[in-house]
């Protein structure tokens, strides 16, 4: 009975002399100021395709079709340009283009390179969903920039001279 009363009377204490945590202020909600996160891809995705890319110029890459894209990134960047040392201004980017059919392509990029030919080159890997968890490669193809010809400095799938 005792018990009941100390209850009760600690509950009409604390209800008379309210909460002892801080309140925090709530923050003010703007109505249609939330953005989803962009989808990754890189500049003028949307105008690349495997027409622009020659699979002959990427064979020295040893991909294979049917590799997972877990498999296929390291080799890509192993013998791409990752772990290139070489003097000059080399560098590498690599980036992954998601698309809504769930394909995903991984665009590498070299420039830099002291080649008196070639002034940069550019790997195009597509990999079409196998699994929920996996990509397969389907096709791979290289292009480059020529030094020197008839479109220096431009994309290309031709040998450069």
């Amino acid at each position: 009975m005792i018990r009941y009363f100390c209850v009760i009377g600690a509950a009409a204490f604390l209800a008379a002399c309210g909460s002892q945590e801080p309140q925090v202020p709530e923050a003010p909600v703007k109505p249609g100021t939330i953005q989803a996160p962009a989808t990754p891809s890189v500049s003028n995705s949307a105008e690349l395709s495997r027409d622009d890319f020659n699979p002959k110029f990427a064979s020295w890459l040893e991909l294979e079709l049917g590799m997972d894209i877990d498999t296929a990134e390291p080799i890509i960047r192993e013998r791409f340009g990752d772990d290139i040392q070489e003097e000059g201004q080399l560098s590498f980017t690599i980036e992954r283009i998601y698309s809504a059919n769930g394909r995903t392509v991984i665009l590498a990029t070299q420039e830099g390179a002291l080649d008196d030919s070639i002034s940069a080159q550019q790997l195009y890997a597509e990999f079409i969903p196998d699994s929920p968890l996996t990509n397969k490669l389907e096709f791979f193809g290289l292009r480059h920039k020529c030094r020197r010809g008839d479109n220096p400095g431009q994309w290309t799938t031709q040998l450069c001279p």
